[in-house]
Order: C-alpha cells, then sequence, then structure tokens
C-alpha cells in the first residue's frame, strides 16, 4: 500500500493498481497492469463514521444478461457496507454482505483487482425512478419485469387494463389488482422449466393469481385442485396416504421450483366463469409463452408445457427438443365423468420430472 500525496494506491501481487482519492468525492479508479489506461469504478461516500456506500453510475445495457446480474469487482466489498448502481432507470442496492453470500462464490482476499463478481439483480433492493415501472416490478419482480416490460407498453395490454379498471368499478373481480401477476412473482424467469396453463381464475374469491393454487386459509377446495392433488398422490407419490396431510393446496411451492401456473385469462368476474375470456389476454399469455420458449431454445434448456384441457391446449408451442407438451383432458371432467374421463392415470408429474432429468436436472418434488 503506497499514499502519494492525495492518492491511496493499493497493489496486487498482479501489478493491478487501485487508486482511491483521500479526499472527498472518494473516487476510484483501476490502472491494470495490461493497460495503458485508468478504469472509472465509481467513488466511495461516507454517510456516517461506521456506513461507507460504494456508488457507481451503470447502464442498463450493462446488466449480465445471462443471469440478470450486476458485476461488482470483488475487492470493492472490502472498503464499503453498501453498494448502490444508478442507472438512467433505477436505483440499485445491496449490502456488501448480503453481496458475498450472493455472488455465488468465494471472494478471496488476495483476489486480483480485476477479478469481478456476479450478484443476480433479484437480490438487490430496485427503486424505479418511473412510479408505473416501479408499480409493474412490485408486481413482476426484476427476472418478468426485465422480459415482459416490453409487452405492457402495447395498445393490447393498455386496452386489457382498461377494461379491467372498468370492471372493477361495477363488479368484484378475481384475482385483487396486486394478485394478477403472482404467478411471475412467485416464479423466477431464469428458473422456469415447466408452465401449467388453466383457463381463468377461479370466481369465488379463492384464486391469488397462480393457475389451479387457491389462497393460504382457504378450506373449501376446488373440485379441478383436489383432483390435481389426487393425481399427485397417485402419480409421484405412488399412493402414499401422508401426502394428504403434508401437502397444502396453496401451490407456491411449486412456483419457487421453477413451475409457472398461469391462466389463459388472468381476471375474471365474481360468480362467472369465462366472463373476461374476450379481454385479450390470451395474446398476454401466448407473448409469454414466445418468451420463455426462445430464452430456453437459445440457452438449450428444457421447458415442459403441462396443458390440461382443450382451452389450454390451444397454446400447446411445437415441440422440439428443448419443449416438451404433455397434454391430458381437464382435471374437473371427471367430476362429470365419474373418473374416467383421462386426466386420472395420466402421469403428468413424473413424465414432467423425466424430460428434466434427461438434462441433468433436479425434477420437481410435487
Amino acid at each position: 500500500m503506497i499514499q502519494q500525496n492525495d492518492i491511496l494506491e493499493i497493489v496486487d501481487k498482479f501489478n493491478n493498481k487501485l487508486l482511491i482519492n483521500k479526499t472527498s468525492p472518494y473516487t476510484i479508479k483501476l490502472h491494470q497492469s495490461n493497460e495503458n489506461r485508468l478504469r472509472d469504478l465509481g467513488f466511495l461516500v461516507q454517510v456516517t463514521p461506521e456506513k461507507v456506500v460504494y456508488k457507481k453510475h451503470e447502464r442498463e445495457a450493462d446488466i449480465y444478461r445471462k443471469t440478470k446480474a450486476w458485476s461488482v469487482h470483488a475487492r470493492i466489498l472490502d472498503f464499503a457496507n453498501e453498494i448502490e448502481y444508478e442507472t438512467s432507470d433505477a436505483v440499485y442496492k445491496i449490502s456488501t454482505q448480503e453481496a458475498r453470500i450472493k455472488c455465488g462464490k468465494m471472494v478471496y482476499k488476495n483476489a486480483s483487482y480485476t477479478q469481478k463478481i456476479y450478484i443476480p439483480i433479484k437480490y438487490w433492493t430496485v427503486e424505479y425512478k418511473n412510479p408505473a415501472n416501479q408499480k409493474l416490478y412490485e408486481y413482476l419482480g426484476y427476472e418478468w419485469y426485465s422480459e415482459l416490460r416490453d409487452l405492457f407498453d402495447k395498445d393490447y395490454m393498455k386496452s386489457i387494463g382498461q377494461s379491467v379498471s372498468k370492471l372493477r368499478a361495477t363488479n368484484i373481480v378475481y384475482p385483487a389488482k396486486d394478485e394478477v401477476f403472482n404467478a411471475f412473482k412467485y416464479c423466477s424467469f431464469l428458473d422456469t422449466n415447466v408452465v401449467i396453463i388453466g383457463q381463468d381464475p377461479y370466481h369465488d374469491g379463492s384464486a391469488h393469481g397462480l393457475a389451479f393454487s387457491i389462497r393460504e386459509g382457504q378450506t373449501k377446495v376446488p373440485p379441478s385442485l383436489r383432483n390435481i392433488l389426487k393425481e399427485v398422490q397417485d402419480d409421484y407419490y405412488s399412493g402414499n396416504f401422508a401426502f394428504k396431510s403434508a401437502h397444502s393446496p396453496t401451490l407456491t411451492r411449486w412456483a419457487s421450483q421453477g413451475v409457472l401456473m398461469i391462466n389463459k385469462t388472468l381476471t375474471v368476474n365474481k360468480s362467472q366463469a369465462n366472463s373476461h375470456s374476450n379481454l385479450g389476454w390470451n395474446k398476454f399469455t401466448q407473448d409469454v409463452i414466445d418468451k420463455l420458449i426462445a430464452s430456453k431454445t437459445a440457452s438449450k434448456k428444457p421447458l415442459v408445457f403441462v396443458l390440461w384441457g382443450k382451452e389450454s391446449q390451444k397454446l400447446a408451442p411445437e415441440e422440439s427438443e428443448y419443449i416438451k407438451v404433455i397434454k391430458a383432458p381437464h382435471p374437473a371432467a371427471e367430476v362429470y365423468a365419474g373418473g374416467k374421463a383421462g386426466f386420472f392415470g395420466s402421469k403428468p408429474f413424473t413424465k414432467c420430472n423425466e424430460f428434466l432429468e434427461e438434462f441433468k436436472l433436479q425434477g420437481i418434488i410435487w
């Protein structure tokens, strides 16, 4: 460590140098041993005697797209308690302690000053400068927000939003406004490897934004969900009766494992099934499917579609090396067919896992 005038110069064993201004603003520059220029790494702000924030101006285009992460020079973590990146759109914040945990690798004290770590943005606190973008981010979570943001600028989505707002003014509409996009909030875009598509939300108040699932605390289980859980028990758990008492009809546990449970239509009037089917939601659902398929195909990762009933099967994509489609009658059909409609015994859950396991991925714990 060398102190020259107003510059603190720190040299690593590879002869890379960090140059930190000792007076405010505490700018940080990097001189790499193989370059003849200085790289601007941002600056430090002394907020309190105990708190130092590392700040940097970045571009949204510089986000590492493969893992949707910001990169940080590893040794910066030695000088600050908090990291704050600002772009033209938003401010991103994370504690250095959290950054060390979430970067996915050990940060060694003797690491080269050129070494970077990558911290997924889903672990950062994000504050968008545009209130509308902030609200959309809160509904979707960062990963889906970054993928679907352009869809919400399309005319058809603006029309859907206006129509649903008008209907809420004169009707009870399910699910609640802040639950409509819960399918995305509970399921990471990058982790999504299964898509279950329903028709429209339950119209009795039990819907909470995930197809076929009911909100926590609901005691009445709809027939379709009851039959789904029966097939899970018979298929995945091989009839183990202990399954019944151990599993909730709130299916967020599936979503957290990468199962996107989305309805073809995302809203409905109370006691009026399919009442919003003409609003254009199917176009949105199709666009979501297309984005997922494009992403998985490009990254050579598997994606399974589980489609029950004719309505969801209208959205069936073409199968490929990475895309698998599993079809069966709608689970509610068993109510009217005395258990002989063909949903029971279709074994969608083991079929799904078998495909994922072909790609060395862990199957879903249904």
